[in-house]
């Protein structure tokens, strides 16, 4: 049988199989996320997503075993080794995983990513991008492996549908380029901030005394691009507030046919399938 491996959310080979691809959605490096968790802990710190404020959350612990393999349950940034961006995997892209490592937000899995051409170079996966089994995918019954990928692809493809339409939605409200602009900003200037105080750690003497003093004067400047995002996000969310998006009543016929298509495959897989990534 296979089972799944369970995720400890503290808040919350069957044809081609792709290698992870580009994506014109913005994700971050694993710095540049753990210097916007830093600031959210301190204050009101938000991040750009096509408008939408997101703050930070407690540590996504992985509870399964040390090795395993499963698919991309969503689409996700995925990291060297060494924690650099090194693009996105989309849903249903095949791994395996040999190891788990903690991170200042989530445990991350050390994993190879099945290409066209073959298992990738290992890699940084988040693991709440993904749902993971034991043992090894080659030992599994290749239309079990076949139909959990059909299962997370078509999921994937709906929930980036459904973004994509709400973009259009969010994009209506008045406030939603200047807020876009306040937050990049400031999550631009979270970044140089680390950087910052990554090569103060650096130096010593007169060098580390000027290296503090340039860290604090840009921190004073940072408080302003803060009070500026705060207003901006305050006047989108009261926008927002007043003038509601409904998902559910939101009509296209791209949607609903990628519905009809989940629907014929989660018959097959639906006790395999985590429960947080269920349709």
């Amino acid at each position: 049988m296979l089972k799944a491996v369970i995720f400890l959310f503290l808040l919350a080979w069957a044809g081609e199989l792709y290698a992870a691809r580009p994506s014109s959605r913005n994700f971050k490096s694993l710095a540049q996320r753990e210097a916007e968790a830093k600031a959210a802990e301190q204050g009101e710190a938000a991040m750009a997503d096509g408008g939408h404020i997101k703050r930070a959350v407690e540590t996504i612990k992985f509870l399964g075993p040390k090795q395993g393999w499963g698919f991309v349950a969503r689409e996700s940034a995925y990291y060297s080794l060494a924690g650099k961006n090194s693009g996105v995997v989309r849903a249903g892209d095949l791994f395996k995983y040999s190891d788990v490592k903690e991170s200042s937000k989530n445990d991350m899995l050390v994993a190879v990513i099945r290409g066209a051409s073959g298992w990738g170079a290992p890699c940084l996966l988040p693991c709440d991008a993904v749902a993971a089994y034991e043992g090894d995918p080659e030992q599994v019954d290749i239309q079990i492996v076949g139909n959990l990928r059909a299962y997370f692809l078509t999921k994937g493809k709906l929930e980036s549908r459904q973004e994509d339409l709400l973009q259009q939605e969010y994009q209506k409200n008045p406030h939603y380029r200047a807020y876009q602009q306040a937050a990049q900003e400031y999550n631009a200037s979270l970044e140089t901030a680390l950087q910052m105080e990554q090569e103060a750690s650096t130096l010593t003497g007169i060098d580390k005394v000027r290296a503090d003093e340039a860290l604090r004067e840009f921190k004073y400047n940072q408080v302003e691009l803060q009070h500026r995002l705060n207003g901006v996000a305050q006047q989108y969310r009261l926008w927002k507030a007043r003038n509601p998006v409904e998902p559910a009543e939101i009509r296209d016929p791209q949607l609903d046919e990628l519905r009809r298509e989940l629907a014929a495959i989660k018959s097959k897989v639906a006790d395999l399938v985590p429960k947080d990534f269920r349709d």
